[in-house]
């Protein structure tokens, strides 16, 4: 997308007109970004993503698995009979909207320069979510960035962002540090222990790998025996960004790109971080998952990424079930998204029989 289709998508606010199917947010106060968080997440019925800023670290920034949920006893000052002895309740899965920037050697914080301009708008025709902001830092380079976010009604598991950073009056090297983050729990939601209070376990990683093409991480939760696993891909022009490394963090997987942006210039990165749904693990199942990535990178992935992006909504970012049948696996029209962002998760032995949906 150039810089005259996101004009298009997204005009100047006083020349827009009012349309009921176009929520927007302009306030950068951030003591309502959780709330915003709410009204501008996305969900399919499988992938729920809260719509958080990827630059930013929320507390309350989470991704959801309508199959992920933990089970923790429910303790009674005296029990009788019939009382339900467990309660489930879902847990975030690993967050993939995770993108930080640094200008330099300087890492990017929002919260410590000036917001020039931001909107937020989410799109219920094609169910798109979209941002931008206008920001300057503390050392005075300003900067545009807009992301685009959506996720499939056609393939469940896809969550797909492209996001943009442009160069008002900076001129230097920028770096893109894209991940997937495990670094989120169950919140407490009250007093009453059926609903999570005290929860016990929750996932936990217990592989994890990074190459230049792709990353992921599998994980496992402590006792109702889940197992999911992610996986991130990218897709960038090669004459704008350069892979510089792939790593383990201490919490998730991290890919880096580097750039040098000039005033006018900007830098484009895309993102599709597939999850294949949950599953149940047998009692014995020891075997972790295996991953099997399409090969795909750089500027190879870029008319995939392309394609996902004028197919949507019907494509987007992977997160949840992945197509178990050869037949499902090549159904149009995700056949050229799977290419670029398809994971499959095939333990030993796991069963195939789907979690029961979390009681309230």
């Amino acid at each position: 997308m150039d810089h005259h289709e996101t004009a298009s998508v997204m005009p100047p606010a006083r020349s827009r007109p009012c349309d009921p199917w176009l929520l927007i947010r302009r306030q950068s106060h951030r003591a309502a970004f959780a709330q915003d968080e709410s009204l501008f997440a996305l969900s399919n019925g499988n992938l729920g993503v809260r719509g958080g800023l990827e630059e930013d670290d929320s507390p309350s920034q989470g991704c959801f698995l309508a199959g992920a949920w933990e089970r923790a006893p429910i303790e009674y000052h005296e029990r009788f009979p019939g009382f339900a002895a467990h309660t489930d309740t879902r847990v975030p899965v690993t967050d993939g909207t995770r993108i930080h920037l640094r200008l330099g050697d300087t890492p990017v914080r929002l919260g410590e320069g000036e917001w020039l301009d931001f909107e937020r708008a989410l799109d219920l025709r094609s169910g798109c979510y979209r941002r931008r902001l206008r920001w300057r830092s503390p050392e005075g380079a300003t900067l545009d960035i807009e992301a685009e976010r959506i996720v499939s009604l056609d393939a469940p598991a896809l969550l797909a962002i492209r996001y943009r950073v442009s160069s008002v009056d900076y001129r230097g090297p920028i770096t893109l540090e894209s991940s997937l983050s495990t670094a989120r729990d169950a919140v407490e939601q009250g007093d009453d222990p059926r609903i999570g209070t005290r929860l016990d376990g929750g996932f936990s990683t217990y592989d994890a790998r990074a190459e230049e093409d792709h990353a992921y991480v599998l994980q496992q939760t402590a006792h109702s025996g889940i197992r999911v696993a992610c996986m991130q891909r990218h897709a960038f022009d090669a004459g704008q960004l350069g892979f510089r490394l792939a790593n383990l963090a201490p919490h998730g997987v991290m890919h880096v790109y580097e750039g040098e942006l000039v005033p006018g210039g900007s830098v484009l990165l895309e993102k599709s971080s597939p999850t294949p749904g949950p599953r149940r693990m047998a009692r014995t199942a020891t075997t972790p998952c295996s991953i099997a990535p399409t090969p795909a990178s750089g500027r190879r992935a870029q008319p995939a990424m392309t394609h996902c992006w004028h197919a949507r909504p019907r494509c987007s970012m992977r997160y949840g079930a992945t197509p178990t049948s050869p037949s499902m696996a090549t159904r149009a029209p995700n056949r050229r998204c799977a290419s670029i962002s398809s994971m499959s998760s095939s333990p030993a032995a796991a069963t195939d029989t789907a979690a029961p949906p979390p009681r309230d």
